[in-house]
């Protein structure tokens, strides 16, 4: 439905403790297809956040040029692991990439190091748009 709906531009998948790393994998393809009206999506509090999530959620954002705002917030979950620091760096160089519509990417609990903050500010002041 979302590839076909050119209205829907909000979507709050808050507090969805369903969804496994595969569902979001299928997710994410949607947001590649240029039929997506989405802008906004709010990610608040859910789990299966790993490193397989954030590059597929990169790679989808890449090829995304209507999604400007992104609020990313891991549950307190057990099922929810250390991400290793590349991934993250990998989801930071969209914010470097000169085709990217976000304009806002909020984090909420989310525990990160030193190295990917510095990569998220390296990859915004790389970004001219």
């Amino acid at each position: 439905m979302l590839t076909t709906n050119s209205r829907l531009r909000k979507l709050n998948l808050g507090k969805n403790r369903e969804i496994g790393i595969d569902g979001w994998v299928a997710f994410f393809a949607i947001l590649v297809n240029p039929n997506s009206a989405l802008e906004e999506l709010s990610l608040y509090d859910i789990t299966h956040i790993n490193g397989y999530f954030l590059i597929c959620l990169a790679d989808a954002l890449t090829s995304n040029h209507k999604l400007r705002k992104l609020l990313l917030s891991q549950a307190l979950h057990r099922g929810n692991h250390e991400i290793p620091t590349n991934e993250w760096e990998t989801l930071s160089a969209v914010l470097g990439n000169p085709n990217s519509a976000l304009e806002e990417l909020s984090f909420h609990k989310i525990k990160v190091n030193d190295t990917v903050r510095l990569s998220f500010v390296e990859a915004l002041t790389s970004n001219q748009n």
